[in-house]
């Protein structure tokens, strides 16, 4: 019986790491939201040309670039800034006392056990529905919106985190395409 024991502190950037997981299928409808207003404001830009327009200034008026920069400003930058002051605002409300700190994760042919200074929970691997990751992270998921969060950082070879990966991928029931 294989088992592998892997022990790391989770941060405030870790929980915002999978937030910003979530938000990348919200990106790329904000990225097509930001495309269809460009088309938007050059389809306006090249009526107003057509209809003689003297300068620049008489087609790039403030109601065609504010809507623009606004969208593209509101959609692309500020939502990913303040991604970590709503997650520090959430750890911060109620009790969340387990939330950050050490942990300590122990694969095994039969589930995952997690241990940290205020609790133990096992975990059948039925439990889990899919395992995702970014570029900083690997996330267990439980269910579309709850994830176990395993930063990479806490890996000092690749073969670590391959190794892992490929035990949670032969345990895991089912994988989401």
């Amino acid at each position: 019986m294989q088992e592998i024991v892997i022990s790391y502190q989770l941060e405030e950037w870790d929980y915002a790491a999978l937030t910003h997981y979530f938000m990348k299928k919200r990106r790329k409808r904000s990225f097509f939201s930001i495309i269809m207003v460009s088309a938007l404001c050059l389809y306006m830009i090249a009526l107003k040309i057509m209809e003689g327009g003297s300068s620049w200034l008489d087609f790039m008026t403030f109601p065609v670039l504010f809507p623009l920069l606004y969208v593209a400003f509101i959609l692309l930058f500020w939502s990913k800034w303040n991604t970590r002051s709503r997650v520090r605002r959430l750890l911060n409300s109620g009790r969340n006392a387990g939330a950050l700190g050490e942990r300590k994760l122990t694969f095994s042919e039969s589930g995952l056990m997690i241990e940290t200074a205020f609790e133990e929970t096992k975990y059948r691997w039925t439990a889990f529905e899919y395992l995702k990751e970014d570029k900083d992270h690997l996330f267990l998921f439980r269910t579309v919106q709850q994830a176990i969060i395993i930063p990479k950082r806490i890996f000092l070879l690749d073969q670590e985190q391959f190794e892992v990966r490929s035990f949670m991928e032969r345990k895991l029931p089912v994988q989401e395409k």
